[in-house]
């Protein structure tokens, strides 16, 4: 059985006659054993050259050891977004805000690219949003609303699980980007982002999650950080506790390192 160290802390949660375990971090060997493996797993798959593997490895375990990175590499989920970053820009940013940005776009647009395989005929997400004089910042803001909506109903749950987003709340959410608030072309966003992104995975029929809990956190924090009076409605959410704690640190970040602020 396994939960955030968070929730646990709380008796409510606590299973009675169950010794709990702390899963322990990754260490440097571990960290650089997972790097040489992931470029190895490139390789093979033919996504890397073998000549420009031992270099990229290199760059990389070079890269987590930095202060400001190396308590987010002994964190797995955090190491493979780094690994993912790396392999996509060729570089990686010193900051988690920036790195969960840099992240959002890879799964929201990269993979997309990737996926449509290049085909004149195919639609992309951007080309979408150009028909109507849009760009990828508009519906990310979209994305940013529905997880912090999202996010705040999880809170009502009382639980740590990832909040769902249904697809009508979605269509409804994309139609608003339309001139003439079309459904059928928000229809069609949802179909490019179902099949060819990886920001929202359709955990049932039409229902829809983030990939992880993390993104959640930081697509609700970039929301809150947009905002006006974000001082003020991050000091009424701390009053809910723990829930909003990365949500209102990663706005903070996103603040300090994207706008400078």
């Amino acid at each position: 059985v396994t939960c955030r160290t968070l929730s646990y802390q709380d008796p409510a949660w606590q299973l009675a006659d169950l010794p709990s375990f702390t899963v322990a971090d990754l260490d440097s060997a571990k960290i650089a054993d997972f790097i040489t493996a992931w470029y190895a797993e490139l390789v093979r798959l033919g996504a890397v050259k073998p000549e420009d593997a031992p270099g990229l490895v290199h760059q990389l375990q070079t890269a987590v050891q930095r202060p400001d990175l190396h308590p987010l590499a002994a964190n797995p989920l955090l190491l493979t977004v780094m690994a993912l970053v790396h392999t996509h820009k060729g570089r990686l940013p010193d900051a988690r805000a920036l790195l969960y940005e840099e992240t959002v776009d890879l799964l929201l647009l990269r993979w997309e690219e990737i996926k449509a395989g290049g085909a004149a005929e195919t639609r992309s997400l951007r080309q979408l949003l150009a028909e109507v004089q849009r760009s990828e910042v508009d519906l990310k803001r979209v994305l940013w609303q529905l997880a912090f909506t999202a996010h705040a109903q999880g809170n009502a749950a009382n639980n740590e699980t990832l909040a769902d987003v249904g697809e009508l709340q979605l269509e409804k959410a994309l139609a608003a980007l339309h001139p003439q608030k079309s459904r059928d072309w928000a229809a069609q966003l949802i179909e490019l982002i179902k099949l060819r992104a990886g920001l929202l995975l359709e955990r049932a029929p039409e229902t829809y999650t983030f990939p992880h809990r993390t993104f959640q956190e930081y697509l609700a924090g970039a929301h809150l950080a947009a905002q006006a009076n974000f001082a003020q409605q991050a000091a009424r959410l701390v009053q809910d506790g723990a829930f909003w704690r990365q949500v209102i640190l990663l706005g903070v970040g996103r603040l300090v390192y994207l706008n400078g602020d």
